[in-house]
This record gives C-alpha cells, sequence and structure tokens, in this order.
C-alpha cells in the first residue's frame, strides 16, 4: 500500500480510539440514572416492607421515612453522575471534533501541497 493511500486509515485509527474512548463517558450518563432508578425502587421496597410487619406505628413511621431518605439519595446520586458525565460528554465530543476537524485540514492542505510539487 503505497504512503498516500494509508494516510487516511492512519488518520482514522486514532479518531475511533478517541471516540471509542469519550463513547464510555456517555454510557456512565446513560446507565447512572437507571442506577439511581434501582436504587429508588430498592428503596420503596424496604419502606413498604417496615410497614408490613408486626412493629409498632412509631416503628413504622421510621422505616417508611428511612426506605423513603434511600430512595431519594439513590436518584440524586444517580442523577448528578449522569447530568455531570453527559454534560463532560458533550464538552470533550466539541474539543474532539474541533481537533480532529484541525487535523483533517492541515493534512489536506500538507497533501495539496506535497501533490502540487510533483507537478
Amino acid at each position: 500500500m503505497s504512503q498516500a493511500k494509508s494516510l487516511p486509515w492512519k488518520l482514522h485509527q486514532p479518531s475511533g480510539w478517541s471516540w471509542q474512548r469519550l463513547q464510555y463517558l456517555m454510557d456512565v450518563g446513560v446507565i447512572s440514572p437507571m442506577v439511581g432508578l434501582l436504587g429508588t425502587v430498592w428503596g420503596m421496597m424496604v419502606s413498604f416492607g417496615g410497614l408490613e410487619s408486626g412493629l409498632s406505628i412509631i416503628n413504622k413511621a421510621d422505616a417508611l421515612a428511612n426506605g423513603v431518605a434511600q430512595a431519594m439519595y439513590t436518584t440524586f446520586g444517580g442523577l448528578i453522575v449522569g447530568i455531570f458525565s453527559m454534560a463532560a460528554y458533550d464538552i470533550l465530543r466539541g474539543r474532539l471534533m474541533k481537533l480532529l476537524g484541525n487535523m483533517e485540514s492541515e493534512c489536506g492542505s500538507v497533501l495539496r501541497r506535497m501533490t502540487g510539487l510533483k507537478k
């Protein structure tokens, strides 16, 4: 394979690697609210499980409050992680697109100069 034909492939390799690494951040942003929701469901199960036990009314209220608090903490945590990771993904994606665009432009400029010299 000639040098000129292999150049686009060589440029594509780092960009593919960068996009793949950046996709992990997006995956965290998508999955973390689901994990928070799982914690919410678990907290509600704990809350209602405490209500059906043979405890006094005061202890049942404590069990309900603890379960609801657990549910809210996990929801909050999942949303915080999701929001920040998606914001970071968006910022880094913009930087990566700008960097790759500049690289492509400069490589095109170099190739145009090289082909212009051969004529």
